[in-house]
């Protein structure tokens, strides 16, 4: 009965990018939904893409075993990028009409460090990826009774299927039924909590200090701070955000969104925390701190509530997986193959949607690779993502920039942590976030000066 009604759901959003499809013309269209997007439907898919597997599954098994200091990043981390992100962001990238953001930084460093930050962001989006739609794999091999690899298959070739259809506005439509189930199943299970089991929660324990300080006991304070600041500034230069902020309308609505979205991340984001610091008794995870939520569920929901919270994880993992692959079709066909080509608009619609299957074939051998969930998002959670940021920031937001500085820039951020990652550091985006911004600083304003005298 289950498999039939997650059939059934996958379904409609099939039918769903099926129609979309048939208006797309050009690559625009495919790409960034004919810049038509609005305020509640890019709000909606900026908390979907954001709102990924670890969220739904890991932070209410963190914050069960380790009280909020297991929750820093989410909800409150990523909360905070995102106004960052419509602050600093969304509104100049969006007034300039670029088409990914390998045009900004052609724009703004010229073609090299296009290219180079094209290589340094794709690994990161298929690894990303690949975390997502490993956690799925667990889900539906549990589902449907089948091996991990055949799951991984099913559910990667779904997710293909409605991103090469509908493209960003298929993305963007799904996103929304998507957000709306996750909000539905997670109130659900936050609800029968309370309801079955209110009166058995020891408030005192649930609400005590140590469980409501945002600070872990044994940790230092650079591992603290690079904590908070992977999840605050990391994530600034996901292509999969910033390609919903220059499909939306208009700069307003750009920025407007951001807001939107931050506003539906920490209210549906605090619903799987306060599961785990309300129920933290309730289940046994053992050491498998992402099973915490699911078994959760499984144990006190109803059948129709179980297959509704069912339902938010695989949306949860969908959202953030058919996003990256449109990600990856982006940068490699419009700002790579497409200058080399020079094809007609047609012909170009085509190519990305060739990229989204390759990029799928890569995902699928990452994904079926040997590493584990933690292991992949900590692949691409910091990679490169330090001189991006440093970059993107200056370049918005400085009236001179110099097109080596940012080369400079990007290649430092990436050998900094290749390097922090080898020797073990205990805080590696941090440094690199410091570093990069020395060197960008120091750079730009000799590089200005060697151009000037």
């Amino acid at each position: 009965m289950t498999i039939a009604i997650l059939i059934a759901y996958l379904a409609i959003q099939f039918f769903i990018s099926l129609y979309i499809s048939r208006g797309i013309k050009s690559e625009s269209d495919y790409l960034l939904a004919g810049r038509q997007v609005g305020f509640w439907l890019a709000s909606f898919s900026l908390f979907a893409t954001w709102f990924g597997a670890e969220t739904v599954m890991g932070s209410s098994g963190a914050v069960a075993a380790q009280g909020l200091s297991g929750g820093r990043a989410d909800p409150f981390g990523y909360t905070i990028c995102l106004i960052l992100f419509g602050l600093l962001i969304s509104y100049k990238m969006r007034a300039q009409a670029y088409m990914t953001l390998g045009d900004f930084f052609r724009d703004k460093y010229g073609r090299a460090t296009e290219i180079l930050s094209i290589i340094v962001m794709t690994p990161t989006s298929l690894f990303w990826a690949a975390a997502q739609i490993l956690a799925l794999g667990h889900i539906l091999s549990s589902l449907l009774g089948v091996d991990l690899t055949h799951a991984i298959l099913a559910g990667l070739g779904a997710v293909m299927v409605l991103t090469w259809l509908g493209g960003m506005m298929g993305d963007i439509v799904t996103d929304f039924i998507q957000g709306v189930v996750m909000a539905v199943g997670l109130g659900l299970i936050l609800l029968f909590v309370f309801i079955q089991h209110g009166h058995t929660i020891d408030v005192s324990h649930a609400l005590s200090s140590v469980r409501l300080s945002l600070i872990a006991p044994d940790e230092s304070l650079m591992a603290q701070i690079d904590t908070w600041m992977i999840a605050i500034v990391g994530s600034l230069m996901a292509q999969e955000a910033i390609s919903r902020i220059l499909a939306t309308k208009s700069p307003s609505v750009a920025r407007q969104s951001c807001f939107g979205a931050a506003g539906l991340y920490i209210t549906v984001g605090l619903m799987p925390v306060l599961v785990g610091l309300f129920a933290y008794n309730f289940i046994q995870a053992g050491d498998d701190s992402d099973g915490f939520l699911p078994k959760l569920a499984e144990n006190i929901l109803p059948y129709p509530a179980y297959v509704i919270f069912i339902g938010a994880l695989v949306s949860a993992i969908m959202s953030t997986v058919n996003s990256t692959l449109l990600a990856v079709s982006a940068l490699l066909g419009h700002n790579i193959i497409h200058p080399l080509l020079k094809t007609d608009e047609k012909k170009k619609v085509m190519v990305d949607r060739l990229i989204v299957i390759l990029s799928a074939i890569a995902v699928f051998f990452i994904a079926t690779s040997g590493e584990n969930i933690f292991g992949l998002i900590e692949l691409s959670s910091t990679f490169g993502a330090a001189g991006l940021v440093v970059t993107i920031i200056a370049g918005l937001w400085l009236k001179r920039t110099s097109p080596l500085a940012g080369l400079i820039t990007i290649i430092a951020g990436t050998l900094i942590t290749i390097t922090a990652t080898m020797l073990e550091w205990e805080a590696t985006f941090t440094p690199a976030l410091v570093i990069c911004t020395f060197i960008y600083i120091t750079s730009n304003i000799w590089l200005y000066k060697k151009v000037t005298e």
